[in-house]
């Protein structure tokens, strides 16, 4: 239980950034239950529009077309957000 703390209070003190770019890489929503910190983090904009352009760089499965695709229609929270929408689009021009 000890430990538990002290490895959340670690997180606790992560800037922003960092937080974000862990929830970016690591492709797990589910950190986003981490701690309050993080939830924030995974909710800003550059956050979302990183975390869905690294899932369509990273499955390898299917073409990039068919990955952010798949990633609109199952989080319909994400498309329904212009200003994410809007980014994912400039941040696919500049790679």
């Amino acid at each position: 239980m000890n430990s538990e703390n002290n490895s959340n209070n670690l997180f606790n003190r992560l800037p922003a950034s960092t937080l974000s770019t862990i929830f970016v890489l690591a492709q797990n929503p589910q950190l986003s239950l981490l701690n309050k910190n993080m939830y924030k983090a995974s909710q800003k904009v550059e956050t979302v529009s990183d975390y869905v352009l690294q899932y369509a760089l990273s499955n390898t499965e299917n073409s990039f077309t068919r990955n952010l695709l798949d990633m609109f229609e199952k989080y319909t929270k994400i498309n329904m957000n212009e200003a994410i929408v809007i980014l994912v689009f400039r941040k696919i021009k500049n790679v």
